[in-house]
């Protein structure tokens, strides 16, 4: 039902690990079908870490080709490190069986940034994740193959009824 595509915003296998994690339970109720880690040449910690947990490990100049050949019709894009939180599945199913067009996560109570750093810096497009029909991504055209991020500016999604903790 649901493809699950995670960008590498940090480097750390803990975090990485985190977010695989969070995804277990939506896999084996099968909301989630297949995840993919796309992976930096360098990251090596990472992608053994994905390839054990049974992901697919996708270059990220291979995207356009990984999101056309996604198993599901919705996708969904997380950063490493971010992670669902308790009843993020059936939020998600909800959103997928109203036919919902794209959606994102609402920060988590547990995740406030501090003032300063919402003044100085900007989250990343990808910062609270994104859920998306396959067919509507695969609308931007040129702009959905460019990157999860660049898709998910485009996307312009409208907040769900589930928390996610950013990386």
């Amino acid at each position: 039902m649901l493809t699950v595509f995670i960008s590498p915003g940090i480097d750390d296998a803990k975090a990485l690990a985190r977010t695989l994690n969070a995804l277990i339970g939506a896999t084996v109720d099968g909301l989630v079908r297949e995840v993919v880690l796309l992976a930096d040449g360098g990251n090596l910690i990472a992608a053994k870490i994905a390839d054990d947990a049974g992901c697919a490990v996708v270059p990220r100049h291979e995207f356009a080709a990984a999101l056309t050949a996604s198993k599901s019709e919705w996708l969904m894009f997380l950063e490493a490190g971010s992670h669902p939180e308790q009843g993020w599945e059936e939020a998600v199913s909800n959103h997928i069986q109203s036919g919902g067009k794209t959606g994102r996560f609402a920060r988590s109570p547990l995740a406030k940034r501090p003032v300063i750093w919402r003044i100085f810096q900007s989250e990343t497009p990808l910062a609270l994740g994104l859920i998306i029909e396959k067919r509507i991504a695969l609308g931007f055209g040129e702009t959905a193959f460019d990157s999860p991020a660049a898709l998910a500016k485009n996307a312009k999604p409208k907040p769900m009824q589930a928390f996610l903790r950013p990386a």
